[in-house]
C-alpha cells in the first residue's frame, strides 16, 4: 500500500485488489467462479419493529441465531471475508452490521444476502454495494480481539 498524501489528518492510499480463489458458494448459489471475483459489502440494520427491544420474542432470537450460523457458513465456504457489528443494543439507531463477501456478480451477491434468515424474516433490512478493499492489516485484529 502506498501513501498518496495526507490531507486534514487523513491518509489517502492507493487501493489494492484482493485475489483470493473461491471454489463454491452456499445454498442455491453453488457455482464455480473465476479467481477475479468481486467483493461486496452488505449492510444490515434492524427493521423499525425489531429496533424496539420490547418486540423481541424467542422466535426473534432463534432467527438471529440462524443469521449468525448463516454468516459463519459463508466463511466456512470461502465466501465471507469478514463480518461484524457495532456493539450497541437494539433501540440505538446506530446499531448495524456489515459483511464483506466474494461473489461472481452483484446479482449473486444479492441472492446470497437475500438468503440471510434475518433478511428473509424481515428482522433486518439489508443493502449491498460493490466494495473495494483499500487497506488491509488483518494481522492487527489479533491484538484487538485478545482483550475481549
Amino acid at each position: 500500500m502506498k501513501v498518496l498524501s495526507k490531507i486534514f489528518g487523513l491518509t489517502i492510499l492507493i487501493p489494492i485488489s484482493l485475489n483470493v480463489p473461491l471454489a463454491t458458494q452456499t445454498n442455491n448459489h453453488m457455482e464455480k467462479i473465476n479467481n477475479n471475483k468481486d467483493l461486496f459489502i452488505y449492510h444490515l440494520k434492524l427493521t423499525t419493529e425489531y429496533n424496539n427491544p420490547a418486540n423481541w420474542t424467542d422466535a426473534t432470537y432463534k432467527v438471529i441465531q440462524e443469521h449468525s450460523e448463516f454468516i459463519d457458513s459463508l466463511g466456512g465456504n470461502g465466501i465471507l471475508i469478514f463480518a461484524g457489528r457495532t456493539e450497541l443494543k437494539p433501540g440505538d439507531d446506530n446499531l448495524f452490521g456489515i459483511a464483506v463477501i466474494k461473489a461472481s456478480s452483484l446479482e449473486t451477491a444479492k441472492d446470497i444476502m437475500a438468503s440471510d434468515p434475518a433478511v428473509l424474516n424481515k428482522i433486518q433490512k439489508a443493502s449491498i454495494f460493490p466494495f473495494s478493499l483499500g487497506i488491509r492489516y488483518f494481522e492487527n485484529l489479533e491484538s484487538a480481539t485478545q482483550n475481549k
